[in-house]
């Protein structure tokens, strides 16, 4: 079982982690949008984009804490 302190740090990462996609995925829908593309292409691409951008700010977030250990 978690402690208080350590289910809200598992909170304020999952909504960090969601803000990051979604803040990835907005950005490149609109890029991609503006190009005239339908909208599926679209949508696969601003998921791919998004997840991308998830992926490296999860691979930063590792990095930092391995410097810290």
């Amino acid at each position: 079982m978690l402690s208080a302190a350590a289910e809200e740090r598992v909170k304020e990462e999952g909504r960090d982690f969601a803000t990051v996609w979604l803040w990835g995925y907005e950005e490149a829908r609109n890029i991609v949008r503006a190009k005239g593309l339908p909208d599926a292409a679209v949508l696969h691409c601003a998921q791919m984009v998004a997840d991308e951008v998830f992926n490296r700010y999860v691979l930063r977030l590792v990095e930092s804490e391995e410097v810290l250990s």
